[in-house]
């Protein structure tokens, strides 16, 4: 009653954690969601998706849904078929509103498909979502999408990708983002026709090419001054994965200010975006207390409005528009 009672005072953010599916134990897991959910617990509320083992040991502070789990090396189709699994409770959740953002370890194809199929579009020109992940480089951070939401697409679709991502760091506070095109080479003229013609799409907008800043290759990444870098899901998630893997194997001195600076801002998940619902994929191997470590952000974006700025920016791109500024 007390607990129905302060929703009803004061609503405050509810964040969804998918606890099932992953590389690593529910049980793991929650050893490390538990103090941080603790901490937390006055700012904002939490309802987890698990199996009902699990729920006999949470605190009293916490909610939960019962599901069953869909395993990483399961067909996401499979999950399409099984109506109670963590992945589709938790989008159902977040798409009527029981909760205003899901986080997941779970089957990145069984999510992608659910949340393409329940959750909305914003944009009726770009339709498809793309996965975003904020990335560490040399001077600060940018972010990169298509991280695997996607692995084929066409220049509309990178064109939409290329608007999401301003979009996005604008809404983040970032007025005039530097917009790249990850590529094997600098000329407009290089790489596949995807990229060639994408190249000139975003030259030509009548918008996004006062953000455009041309291609961008994998040796410079790292080092160019950039805040969104568009590339091809299958692309884009091999750059990523090959560059935490190089982070794993140089990076063993951790009294170095570079390598302090990574590990502060190494890749702990990312947001599904173009869809009306906030949702984040961490990857299936990712350690428990990092994946915990993203609750307190997805808070934060709750209560900064990011998803309303987010999706103004965007449709006001769609239609050729300088982005107004942030809802206060």
């Amino acid at each position: 009653m007390l607990h129905q009672k302060r929703k009803l005072l004061h609503k405050l953010p509810c964040v969804g954690i998918d606890i099932l599916g992953s590389d690593r134990s529910p049980q793991e897991l929650l050893d490390a969601l538990l103090p941080e959910l603790h901490r937390l617990q006055n700012i904002a509320e939490f309802m987890l998706f698990c199996e009902p083992v699990h729920a006999a040991i949470l605190p009293s502070f916490l909610s939960y849904m019962p599901a069953t789990t869909l395993a990483m090396q399961e067909s996401p189709m499979k999950g399409l078929r099984k109506p109670d699994t963590s992945v589709t409770l938790g989008i159902k959740a977040l798409k009527q509103g029981t909760i205003d953002a899901l986080l997941s370890m779970g089957n990145t194809g069984a999510l992608t498909l659910q949340a393409h199929r329940l959750l909305p579009p914003i944009s009726s020109s770009w339709k498809r979502p793309a996965l975003l992940a904020i990335v560490p480089s040399k001077q600060s951070t940018f972010a990169m999408l298509d991280i695997g939401a996607n692995l084929e697409g066409n220049a509309h679709d990178l064109v939409g990708f290329a608007a999401m991502g301003v979009a996005y760091q604008q809404a983040c506070g970032i007025a005039h983002p530097k917009l790249h095109l990850l590529n094997l080479g600098s000329e407009p003229y290089k790489g596949p026709k995807v990229l060639v013609d994408t190249y000139q799409q975003l030259h030509n907008h009548p918008t996004l090419h006062a953000f455009f800043c041309g291609n961008i290759e994998g040796h410079t990444l790292f080092t160019t001054p950039t805040d969104v870098v568009v590339t091809l899901g299958f692309s884009g998630n091999i750059c990523l994965k090959t560059a935490e893997g190089m982070a794993e194997l140089f990076c063993h001195d951790t009294s170095s200010s570079l390598t302090q600076h990574l590990l502060k801002h190494s890749v702990k998940g990312a947001l599904f975006v173009g869809l009306q619902g906030l949702l984040f994929k961490c990857h299936g191997r990712l350690k428990p207390h990092l994946f915990a470590q993203n609750i307190e952000p997805i808070i934060h974006l709750i209560e900064h409005r990011f998803l309303a700025n987010f999706q103004q920016n965007l449709l006001y791109f769609e239609k050729n528009a300088q982005p107004p500024r942030l809802i206060p």
